[in-house]
């Protein structure tokens, strides 16, 4: 058990997850023993509230539709210096999260540092169309800023709450994780990766990416909006870095 995961808030993003979240909260407490988990309600008409509570989470409301809305949500509902965003289906596996955090809370790097889990996926069920997304949003990134994350469109990430803030995203929708790699980019940041499973599910069973979330995260990719590289570069001075 590392001391500093009572540093951690984890953010888990839900619209119509009762099916899963429990069991999703379940293993991130036992990977995170000491993390706070705020589970952002995303207008879910399933009960995922009270599955997220019975688990025991702390569950916060977000009535706007889109996943960049909850998490911020969740971001501004959280007491710790640390962020981790994590899915609340069963397409990650929780445990992978770990090294992700550990990466984003041990870094040596002098500049703000995210961390992202990169996605193994399952050969038997790869969506192509997310294979061609990420690889054109990479070579925008390639040629933009010279480098590129492995993986654009993962949903696990940690980094700082004060990091977060300063980045000021916009985007409501799945192009969040897009515009969090593009700000971070754009401001001199630096991402480091760590492996994580991954088995996607299909629309039947609940995948909430559509096609036309697909264009606005091309669109996000060739953004130029930006904070001030200064700003997002700075802590926030009420929230406290981790030992």
């Amino acid at each position: 058990m590392r001391s500093h995961y009572s540093d951690l808030t984890i953010v888990v993003p839900a619209r119509n997850e009762a099916a899963y979240v429990d069991r999703v909260i379940g293993a991130l407490r036992s990977a995170f023993p000491l993390a706070e988990i705020i589970v952002v309600d995303n207008g879910s008409t399933d009960g995922t509230s009270s599955a997220a509570a019975g688990a025991g989470a702390h569950v916060v409301s977000e009535p706007r539709p889109g996943k960049g809305n909850a998490m911020r949500a969740g971001a501004a509902a959280a007491t710790r210096p640390f962020l981790l965003f994590h899915d609340a289906d069963p397409e990650y596996e929780p445990a992978d999260a770990v090294p992700v955090a550990d990466a984003a809370m041990s870094s040596p790097h002098p500049t703000p540092c995210m961390a992202i889990g990169v996605r193994a996926w399952r050969l038997s069920s790869i969506p192509v169309i997310s294979f061609a997304v990420n690889f054109l949003v990479r070579a925008v990134f390639l040629f933009r800023y010279g480098q590129a994350p492995e993986d654009v469109l993962t949903g696990t990430r940690c980094l700082s709450r004060s990091y977060f803030m300063c980045l000021a995203t916009r985007s409501p929708t799945f192009a969040i994780e897009t515009e969090l790699s593009r700000l971070a980019l754009a401001t001199g940041g630096t991402i480091v990766a760590s492996p994580v499973r991954y088995s996607p599910r299909s629309r039947r069973a609940g995948k909430k990416i559509r096609a036309s979330h697909l264009w606005g995260i091309v669109v996000e990719s060739l953004s130029n909006r930006a904070p001030d590289r200064h700003l997002a570069q700075q802590p926030l001075p009420h929230v406290r870095s981790a030992e």
